[in-house]
């Protein structure tokens, strides 16, 4: 099983290029968040919001839609702030309600620093 680890830090919104989200980091509206955030796997019943979309669906559901191979799903990592709800699904998508905006000051670029093999 993998061991996944994660760094974050806060730069006003005009500091920040959001051309540069790549599977291993995102940005997102700190202002949004309610922290400690945390990473962890997918649980029954989790309910996502992916950026794009019309509305919440099931965590099964999206996995289901992008074609992730059952297999992988229980280590696809999840980021998940002090309320338990997921703003991103590692190497995916982040949720639409920490997206940034026109109204966000701060923003939290988030980072995968390392993955490695758990004994």
């Amino acid at each position: 099983m993998r061991s996944w680890k994660f760094e974050s830090f806060s730069l006003s919104r005009d500091k920040v290029d959001l051309g540069l989200s790549t599977p291993l980091s995102e940005v997102v509206d700190e202002e949004k968040i309610v922290k400690p955030l945390s990473l962890r796997t997918r649980r029954p019943g989790d309910v996502f919001y992916p950026l794009g979309s019309s509305g919440p669906k099931k965590l099964k559901e999206f996995f289901i839609d992008q074609k992730i191979p059952r297999r992988i799903r229980d280590h696809i990592p999840l980021l998940v702030d002090g309320k338990d709800r997921i703003i991103w699904i590692v190497g995916f998508r982040i949720s639409e309600s920490f997206k940034v905006d026109e109204n966000t000051k701060q923003c939290l670029v988030l980072r995968i620093v390392q993955s490695c093999q758990a004994r």
